[in-house]
């Protein structure tokens, strides 16, 4: 971000509204006249930043900045500055978006002072603040250089030269908001506590007394208001039952008639569906034994291409992956460092982990401890109704378990039943199926023979297939493929940056046959390599012109060029062996190091790189000038008696012994050098990959021969596998096939129904012990109620006691528990900043592998062109296998309709069988619903509002018996609570009287 232009109206000596354009965003001076306005317009700048210090700008207060002082009839002073904002690499905060910002400030005399932002108004702190983002603090006492301050930088104290760079760097802003931050934070701190001690000490205790005082008579309001509605919808849910069971009986009865008639006519259905599948398979059989043979052979072809072609470019995906992994290598690194710091804090879970353990088993225990003492008291309860707890927990009564496993029994006895049928019928069927088998016996056997023939050819050719020489040849291959990308990215980034300096690219036609073109080495720019980035402006001053002066090796190649080179440009040769280097000696620059400072003044030629061949070339460019960190040090150099040498600073300005001084704005010179630099290396490290691919290219050619006679061999044994697939369909394709696995079936299915009917005999023998023990108990249920009352009140006093003594060991571990946590908590406070190390390493790596994946997006570029030669192979040989997998496809689909029809039929004995059943469950639901109409008047009155919404009878989603228990249970709440309730009122209405 830099100025690009400035307006001034009414600030000191600016009367009239000025405007300033013309900014150069690296240098600019301001000259004139004495008392022209030329410090005004630095003083507008730094009055715009928010200078504090008025001093600076030569005033005590802000009128004075007024145009003469507000008494010429101007009582405002203005100042708006325009800065560029496309760099948004160097944008404010939260201004990117912009590609201008225009800043003003005004002050009125009399005090009002404001700031706007692209003409909207803001406050004084979020102006600072956007200057700061971008290292514009005019406060900082080195934002401006004043003549005499250098002397002082340099021989400042270690502190102020890190306050500085805080300064510079824009972080000082963000340390004075934080402390402020802070005690902002602890004065709120403090007053939100004396807030939760006040809530905590009176008006908690108040809320919480008050509260529970109007649960209980809520509930007991609640527990009245459920109580009438249960009892209201009781007898209206058991006549709806008995209704719903008698529609529900009809319905299913209707129902399982139309479904006989519908498998009926599934079953003529699939019939007809049958003889139409097998027509088509025919057809389709016809039609592929046409031209398949040539058809596949052509593709196969194709298909070898494809697979060639793709194992080129895996080898490219391969050298990438390994690229990542070293990158998660040094990842893992780091997360061995967070292990080293999260030590400690492990010791402390660890010691949490092993206290939680015992902790745990406590609270297994208690819990374990609860619910045994309400299933005691539940049993108990339950043997004072007269009910007893049955093995899965109900309790019902010894009448009701009876009658329960009798209906169990009853429903088993059916099923084993049904189980015999589908039994008996299976049998018949796999007797059927097995001659039919038999007649296709001979063809099957054939088919096998010729099967293990060609399985056997496969088998040997694997045997005879050497994979080594193909392996190596597609090893050389892929290496040869990759290093030709290499080059192919090499030669780009070359070519790239000699598009971006043409100039600097020497071209020419060889002056005679076969002309030795090393004789040229190249324009100078070109021939060396500045050390440190620091000396680009410098080491290209020092040049000058002759950077783009072409080395030769002697003069005889320079009047070649000059004469036949077709030369598009003139051009300046310096010939190798014409040349006379003038170097400064060793005394004079040892002389000038211990004047100036060793790392203050430096020979031009040490501070650049080149091959020893140019030398000559270099030291007649760079060997008589000296390079300077200050302006300052290269004057006093230059015109030192003792050297008397050319001296240019690290700006770039240049002086002379003969009195000359050159400086002023630079252009793009640097940039050029260090690229040029970098295609110097890339030129070097293009050589050696060339003469790496040369090798590979020739070891190629030895292995193609051995790798042929691989391929030819790999050729024939693909052949013999599809041979053998096809025939391997074809098997499956026969109809002794299709016995064989419906026989297999039919056998299975055999054998899951006889070990089902076992499992039921078994079961069967259970239920009837069980039933035999229940009538017994039936019979002797006086004594069996006594036993179970005793032990039943010894099981509650025993878990009553346990229960007890497992609180009391909680209360100690709880409070263990809550004092190793705060320990951990201030642990995990120590290792928060170890995370935060972390998190930047982390960051790290995700930009590594955001290199990495543009390597490889390029090698995918390459993988679409192999897949879309994939995909017209696939589409081809679709086409063949098409015709296969259609015959397959309809065979599968007469198997499933000779499946389907065999369910039907079953199913159609399995519903007439349910048939007769229901006719009798009708008519038991009809006596059942005429008997209670007439015993209960209200029924016929309120029918029509039996279980409707928002009406008295809702019973929906309440079972029964759940409701019958939930009357009972809320009468006796009811009593309980209303005495609670009365016996708060009274202590509450004495409290009342007593105050």
């Amino acid at each position: 971000m830099y100025v690009k232009s400035m307006v001034i109206d009414g600030f000191k000596s600016y009367g009239q509204r000025t405007e300033i354009n013309g900014f150069d965003h690296e240098f600019n001076a301001i000259t004139g006249l004495n008392g022209s306005g030329k410090s005004n317009i630095l003083d507008a700048i730094c009055f715009l930043l928010g200078i504090t210090n008025l001093s600076h700008v030569r005033a005590t207060n802000l009128q004075e900045l007024v145009y003469k002082n507000g008494t010429a009839g101007i009582t405002k002073a203005s100042v708006s500055i325009t800065f560029d904002n496309s760099d948004k690499l160097q944008s404010p905060l939260g201004y990117d978006h912009f590609d201008e910002i225009t800043i003003t400030r005004q002050i009125v005399v009399g005090g009002k002072n404001k700031y706007l932002i692209n003409g909207v108004n803001a406050q004084n702190n979020k102006v600072q603040d956007l200057f700061r983002s971008v290292q514009l603090n005019v406060n900082n006492p080195h934002f401006l250089i004043m003549q005499g301050r250098i002397t002082k930088v340099l021989n400042m104290k270690p502190p102020e030269i890190l306050g500085m760079l805080e300064e510079a760097a824009g972080t000082k802003m963000y340390e004075v908001k934080k402390q402020q931050a802070e005690k902002t934070i602890e004065k709120k701190d403090a007053k939100l506590r004396e807030i939760e001690e006040v809530i905590m000490e009176d008006i908690t205790p108040t809320i919480n007394k008050l509260k529970e005082d109007r649960s209980q008579y809520l509930n007991y309001q609640k527990i009245q208001r459920e109580l009438e509605h249960y009892q209201k919808i009781y007898i209206a849910q058991q006549f709806v039952m008995l209704e719903e069971r008698l529609k529900k009986a009809s319905d299913e009865y209707q129902i399982q008639v139309n479904e006989i008639d519908n498998l009926k006519k599934a079953c003529e259905l699939g019939t007809e569906e049958i003889a139409s599948v097998e027509e088509e398979i025919l057809e389709l059989q016809q039609k592929k034994e046409g031209d398949a043979g040539q058809v596949l052979s052509d593709l196969e072809a194709q298909l070898k291409e494809s697979v060639k072609e793709q194992t080129k470019m895996e080898g490219v995906v391969k050298s990438l992956q390994s690229n990542i992994k070293d990158e998660e290598k040094k990842a893992n690194q780091l997360e061995k460092g967070k292990k080293d710091d999260l030590k400690v804090l492990n010791a402390r879970l660890k010691e949490e982990a092993d206290f939680k353990s015992n902790f745990d088993s406590l609270i297994k225990e208690n819990s374990e401890a609860q619910e045994n003492l309400q299933l005691a008291e539940r049993r108990r309860d339950a043997i004072n109704r007269g009910l007893f707890v049955t093995a899965s927990g109900e309790d019902a009564t010894l009448a009701e378990q009876l009658m329960k496993q009798n209906e169990e029994l009853r429903k088993l006895q059916t099923e084993m039943q049904t189980a015999n049928m589908r039994l008996k019928d299976a049998k018949e069927k796999l007797k059927k199926k097995e001659p039919e088998l038999k007649d296709t016996e001979k063809e099957w056997k054939q088919n096998q023979e010729q099967y293990q023939k060609l399985e056997n050819d496969v088998k040997s050719l694997e045997k005879q297939l050497g994979a080594n020489a193909a392996d190596k040849y597609q090893l050389v291959e892929q290496k040869k493929v990759e290093l030709s990308g290499e080059l192919r990215n090499l030669r780009d980034k070359l070519s790239h940056i000699e598009d971006r300096y043409s100039s600097t690219v020497f071209q020419y036609r060889d002056p005679t046959p076969n002309f030795d073109r090393r004789r040229v080495k190249g324009m100078f720019c070109n021939l060396f390599k500045v050390k440190d980035p620091a000396f680009y402006t410098a080491i290209e001053v020092a040049a000058g012109g002759r950077l783009y002066n072409v080395v030769v090796e002697d003069d005889e190649t320079s009047k070649l060029l000059i004469e036949k080179g077709q030369l598009r440009n003139r051009t300046t040769f310096i010939p190798l062996n014409k040349i006379q280097a003038h170097k400064i000696d060793d005394g004079r620059m040892q002389y000038a190091k211990n004047k100036f400072g060793k790392n203050d003044l430096f020979l031009a030629l040490d501070l650049i790189e080149f091959d020893p061949g140019v030398r000559s070339a270099v030291e007649y460019v760079f060997g008589n000038t000296l390079i300077a960190t200050t302006g300052q040090i290269a004057k006093q150099a230059c015109y030192d008696n003792r050297l008397r040498r050319r001296c240019i600073s690290l700006e770039g300005d240049d002086f002379s012994p003969s009195g000359t001084l050159t400086g002023g704005s630079r252009g793009q010179g640097s940039k050029m050098l260090e690229e040029l630099g970098l295609a110097m290396e890339l030129r070097s490290t293009k050589e050696k990959k060339e003469e790496d691919f040369r090798r590979l290219d020739n070891e190629l050619s030895k292995l193609k021969d051995s790798y042929n006679n691989y391929m030819n061999k790999r050729q024939v044994y693909d052949k013999k596998v599809s041979d053998l697939q096809i025939l391997k369909e074809r098997i499956e394709g026969t109809s002794h096939f299709r016995l064989q696995q419906e026989i297999e079936g039919f056998r299975k299915m055999i054998a899951d129904i006889e070990q089902g009917s076992h499992e039921m005999k078994e079961k069967e023998k259970e239920l009837k012990n069980k039933v035999k023990d229940l009538e017994y108990k039936v019979k002797n249920a006086e004594s069996l109620k006594k036993q179970e009352e005793k032990e039943a009140e010894e099981n509650l006093a025993l878990w009553k006691d346990k229960a007890s003594r497992i609180n009391e060991k909680w209360a100690e571990k709880e409070q263990r528990l809550e004092t190793l946590k705060l320990e951990i908590e201030e642990l995990k406070k120590v290792t928060e900043t170890a995370d935060e190390q972390i998190a930047e390493s982390k960051k790290l790596i995700e930009e590594l592998k955001n290199n990495l994946d543009v390597a490889k997006q390029k090698a995918k570029e390459q993988e679409v062109v192999v897949k879309e030669k994939q995909d017209r192979v696939k589409a081809q040989k679709d086409l063949i296998s098409k015709s296969n997998a259609e015959i397959t496809k309809k065979t599968n689909k007469i198997e499933q309709l000779k499946k389907k029809i065999s369910e039907h039929q079953l199913q159609i004995k399995q519903l007439d069988l349910k048939l007769s059943k229901h006719n009798s469950d009708v008519r038991d639901a009809e006596i059942r619903v005429n008997e209670m109409m007439k015993k209960y008047d209200f029924i016929n009155e309120d029918r029509q509002f039996f279980g409707q919404p928002d009406s008295q009878y809702d019973f929906r989603g309440i079972n029964h018996s759940d409701l019958q228990k939930r009357v009972a249970s809320l009468q006796e709440q009811s009593t309980k609570l209303s005495r609670n309730v009365n016996a708060r009122a009274m202590t509450m209405l004495g409290q009342a009287e007593e105050e």
